[in-house]
């Protein structure tokens, strides 16, 4: 495991250009793309949330299901299929959905389809 540490920059945004001719100007540099969604961010929450480390809260349903829901609204739901697959089925906090099966082969092998 890594754990991830967030950039901390005194002047966020700045950066250095160095010229051809060895000048040197520094800029204040912003999106301007007017994007419809910013995406997800890249910092220690997301690359921890990764390995695992994010407070949640897990409930185990009657009918066997596990149901795990994350600070920031995601859900997570896994179903134990009657044919002996493994279904999760993500919904973040913006009505996205991601479904991962895991199926278990007679060879021995593990199938994993993301859709």
């Amino acid at each position: 495991m890594i754990n991830f540490v967030n950039r901390v920059p005194t002047q966020p945004n700045r950066k250095k250009v160095t010229k051809e001719d060895g000048s040197i100007e520094y800029m204040m540099i912003e999106y301007a793309d007017e994007p419809t969604d910013n995406g997800t961010p890249i910092n220690r929450y997301t690359l921890m949330a990764m390995q695992g480390f994010i407070n949640s809260t897990i409930q185990f349903e009657s009918n066997g299901d596990i149901v795990q829901i994350f600070t920031d609204g995601s859900r997570l739901l896994i179903q134990f299929l009657p044919n002996g697959d493994i279904k999760e089925t993500l919904s973040d906090n913006k009505g996205r959905v991601t479904i991962r099966t895991t199926k278990f082969q007679s060879s021995g092998n593990i199938k994993t389809e993301v859709s």
